[in-house]
């Protein structure tokens, strides 16, 4: 009898046990949507060379109707979106057929980007601007009615102006992939990426007379992201 009772209890709680949790493995992660090539942030320092063709019919027929013209820019984000951009160049042009003469220019900007990426893995920005511009010019030459002095210095002379105008600018940026990025942000290099920069450009120079510096420009150059 002790033994049918004893049989009886352990049957009994044999059946009010619970069940077994079945073990259930965590979903694998998906893979991040941003695990391509984006485009790296920071202040960038460009160093372009900008083909400039004037309109002016006098420096046109005296020296070119244009040139290449070596430029450093400076772009400090503000926002996601928008930064500015300042940039200075400098070209001396030579005259065509008289050596003597010399004509430097010295083209500078302020221009408010708005910065778009496309797609967030695409390492590529298209940017828009516009705002105040300014060239700076110099000319040096011979005044032929003082040619047969004693002194030649005295031939020697020298006009400089200034010229305010207005820029409008777009292009696009594209990183090189040749910095890679480390995953740690304490560990992360003062130079962040490399980019190649292309634009084109419109400037309006004011005033009616003197030179006429409204300007087609075309540049092409080097990003470098801090």
């Amino acid at each position: 009898m002790l033994s049918s009772l004893l049989l009886t209890m352990f049957l009994g709680s044999a059946q009010a046990a619970p069940p077994m949790m079945e073990r259930i493995d965590p979903e694998p992660t998906p893979p991040s949507e941003d695990s391509g090539l984006s485009a790296p942030e920071g202040v960038m320092v460009i160093i372009s060379g900008v083909g400039e063709f004037w309109h002016d019919a006098a420096i046109a027929s005296t020296y070119r109707s244009g040139g290449i013209v070596p430029t450093i820019a400076a772009v400090v984000p503000v926002t996601d979106f928008i930064a500015v951009n300042g940039s200075i160049g400098y070209h001396r042009a030579t005259p065509v057929t008289d050596s003597q003469g010399r004509l430097q220019l010295v083209p500078m900007s302020l221009i408010g980007e708005f910065r778009l990426k496309p797609q967030s893995d695409s390492g590529m920005e298209v940017f828009a601007g516009a705002g105040p511009a300014m060239m700076l010019w110099s000319e040096s030459g011979q005044d032929p009615k003082v040619l047969g002095a004693e002194d030649p210095s005295l031939a020697v002379t020298v006009l400089r102006g200034a010229r305010p105008g207005f820029e409008v600018r777009t292009g696009i940026r594209a990183d090189l992939g040749l910095i890679e990025p480390s995953l740690l942000s304490s560990q992360q290099d003062s130079l962040r990426g490399v980019m190649l920069e292309v634009m084109g450009a419109r400037r309006f120079a004011s005033g009616s007379t003197g030179f006429n510096f409204n300007t087609w420009r075309v540049g092409a150059g080097l990003a470098l992201v801090f």
